[in-house]
Formats: structure tokens, sequence, C-alpha cells
């Protein structure tokens, strides 16, 4: 029994040691990796919040977005300061404050990051299907209190191991689960885990809303299409040399129409004389007939008939070109907005897609590795176990960084208030320096 007791002993310290060097050679490896994620994530994120805070000064709207926009970058511009401090300093133990204090600067602004995001989401769902009630639901002071309250959370989950709750794990290196005790760990992972799946929720309603209007719209855009071609086909031919209305060709011909038909004409030859048109009661009209003009007045009045009458066709033909132009004209512009509005939408589904699969890819394996891990029974000896823990110390801690690199990406580069902005100040800083050089 002595025997196997001292032969787990020493295959347990074996592979404890084995287990040190693995970690300390990925620490290594790692290192360059940190800085530069360190420094791609402050530099990106503090222009966005410099940018944010001159946007709101200025007082553009909506001044609620600027406000998150500019905190969860904030918020990631404190992630990338804290891999440089902690690029700066060699990896101290678990039991050294300062390794506390760096975990407390990166847990923290990175709860406060996905905690905005997920507030980011509840603004845009309100704001785009239901658009009338955003300005009665969301304000400036709900959107502060809220800030105050996540920034709150925050600070005391990052740093609650300073006050003495800290893994019983000596003679580690400064990792996550190395430091923080287990049941915190859980704690923190299930608050991140709820804001994820409120914008996986979220973002796919306004998703299946954006491709229903996205239907609509196409079949408008054809329903458009189906109606200009078939009032080309009645007034045109289709683009033929038919005559949808037939009118006669020669101009010369006498038209007999009665005096009251041709209400705006005129008489070159001379006045009718009144006496040839006697008003008569109605039994008159029914039994008598207009008395015959002379011959040369009929003349001019039949000419007269016959020009207004091939006139009146001849505009009139006009003018149902015209109507049809501008029918169609009318249509074109309906199906370019359209096409428009669909471009929108499109670009619109591209960030809900890329805004939930980003958030999902960097922080879910993460936190449920972390699960899995605080779950795992004899972790020191567990080889499975281990693995995680060095998958947490590596891999999965820069895959969930990156998305802090993300989000200005997706949040803020593709905002178009933010795009107009940055193109305005480059045009001025272009104008003033450079004017007159070129």
């Amino acid at each position: 029994m002595e025997i196997n007791n001292t032969s787990e002993v020493f295959n347990t310290t074996v592979l404890n040691e084995n287990y040190r060097l693995k970690e300390h050679d990925q620490y290594t490896a790692y290192r360059p990796v940190a800085f530069s994620f360190g420094l791609i994530i402050m530099l990106s994120n503090l222009t966005v919040v410099v940018s944010s805070g001159l946007i709101l000064k200025k007082g553009q709207q909506p001044k609620s977005t600027y406000i998150l926009l500019g905190n969860v970058s904030l918020a990631d511009t404190i992630i990338g300061l804290s891999m440089l401090i902690g690029f700066s300093f060699e990896n101290p133990d678990s039991s050294n404050p300062l390794c506390v204090f760096e975990l407390g600067m990166l847990v923290c602004p990175a709860m406060v990051s996905i905690f905005t995001v997920g507030l980011i989401a509840v603004d845009r769902y309100i704001y785009i299907l239901h658009g009338l009630y955003y300005q009665r639901w969301v304000n400036t002071t709900k959107v502060r209190v809220s800030i105050m309250f996540v920034w709150l959370i925050g600070l005391t989950l990052g740093f609650l191991p300073a006050t003495g709750w800290t893994n019983h794990d000596l003679n580690s290196n400064c990792f996550y689960v190395a430091v923080f005790p287990g049941p915190l760990i859980l704690l923190n992972s299930i608050l991140s885990i709820v804001p994820i799946i409120v914008v996986a929720v979220l973002y796919s309603i306004i998703l299946v809303s954006a491709l229903k209007n996205v239907r609509k719209i196409n079949a408008s855009v054809d329903q458009a299409k189906t109606n200009t071609k078939s009032v080309l086909r009645i007034y045109r031919g289709n683009g033929n040399n038919t005559q949808s209305v037939k009118t006669s060709k020669q101009n010369n011909q006498n038209i007999k129409r009665s005096l009251s038909f041709n209400s705006c004409f005129e008489i070159e030859s001379g006045k009718l004389d009144t006496k040839d048109f006697v008003s008569k009661s109605n039994t008159d009209l029914t039994n008598e007939t207009f008395q015959p003009l002379p011959n040369k007045n009929k003349t001019s009045f039949n000419n007269v008939s016959v020009s207004l009458c091939s006139t009146n066709i001849g505009e009139s033909r006009n003018t149902i070109g015209r109507d049809t132009d501008s029918t169609a004209g009318q249509r074109t512009k309906d199906a370019a907005r359209g096409k428009i509005k669909e471009a929108n939408k499109w670009r619109a589904l591209t960030i809900v897609m890329l805004t939930t699969g980003s958030f999902i890819f960097t922080w879910m394996p993460f936190f449920m590795a972390v699960i899995f891990y605080v779950l795992c029974d004899d972790k020191e000896v567990n080889p499975k176990c281990l693995n995680i823990r060095l998958l947490l110390a590596g891999p999965l801690a820069a895959l969930a960084f990156m998305n802090s690199i993300f989000n200005p990406l997706i949040y803020v580069w593709w905002h178009k208030g933010f795009q107009r902005y940055v193109q305005t100040c480059w045009k001025r800083y272009i104008s003033r320096h450079f004017k007159g050089k070129c």
C-alpha cells in the first residue's frame, strides 16, 4: 500500500511539473500576442472614445446610442491598457496582490463591455422595431443610470478577490481560474452569458423582421416592373410601332359635329349669321333639324372642325405619351428606391449577423470552458482539467479578447453618423494643412 501511495504521489508530482513547464512555455509564447492585441485594442477603441465624446459635445442625435458606443469603447480601451501593463511585468504568483489587481483590471472592463453590448442590443431592438416609442422608453438619463449600474457590478465582481476571497491554489501563475474562487467564477460566467443570450435573441428577432421587409420590398419592386410593362403595352404597343389609338391620317376630311362639341372654335372666313342658329325647344329639336348653312360658311366651319379635331387627337396622343413617360419614370424611381432600401436592409442584416456571430464566437467558448473547469473533479491531477486550464490561459483567452477588436469595427466604424463625422474631420484636416500645396 505504501509503495502504491508513493508511486501515485510521484506520478502526481511529475504531472504537475510537466504542466508547469507547459504553462510557462505557453505564457512565453503568448506574451507577444498579448502585446499586439493590447496595442490594437487600446488605439482603436481610444479613437472611438474621443470621437464619441466630440460627437456628444456637438449634440448629435441619438445621444443614447453614442453614449453606449462610447462606454463599450471605454471598457475595451481599459482592457487593452491592462494587457499592455501585464506585458510590462513578469507573470507574478497567484498570491501576489499585483496579480489580483491585474486580473481585476481585466475582469471588470470585460464584464462592462459585455453588459454594454447587451444594452446596445436592447437599444437597437427598440429603435428598429418600436421606433414610435423610442423617445419615450429610451433617454440619456436612463442610459447613464444603466451604465453606472453596469460599472458598479463590474467593479464589485472584478475586484472581489481583493477582499481575501481567493482560490487556495498556491505556487500557481497569475491566471483567472487560479485566483478567482469557483463560486465567483460561476457567478461571473452566468451573469455574462445572460447578455450574450439577450443579444442573440433580440438580433434574431430583428433579423426575421428585416427578412420579411426584404421580401415585401422585392414583391413591390416586381409588381412595379409588371405594372410599368403593362402600361407601356397599352399605350405604346410594348415598344413596337403600332398605335393603340387609331386616328385618321388625313386632316382635310370633313367631320360633321354639332356646334356645342367645339366650344372653343374660331371661324377664319367670317362670322356666322345668328339667324341660322335659332334656339329651339326640346320638342322642336327632336322633330326638326337645323337649316343648312351657306357653302362658304359651311366650308369654313368644317375646316375649323377638322383642324380642332386633328389637333385635339394629336394633343391627346402626346398627353398619353407624356403620362406614360411620367408613370414609367415614377415606377423606375420607386424601383430604384426599393433597391436602395433592399441594400440598406442587407447591410443591416450583415451587421446583425456579425454582431451576434462575433459575440458568440469569441466569448461563449471561454465561459463554457470555465464552467466545465469549475465543475471538474480533481483539478490538480486530472489531465482533462489541466488541459482545459491551459486552454483558458492561452487560446481561449486570446479568442475572448478578440471581441474587443471586433466591437469598434462592427458598432462604430460601420455607424453612418460616426463615418460622416470622421470624414468631415478628415476633410477639414486636409484642407487646413495641405491647402495650396497640391
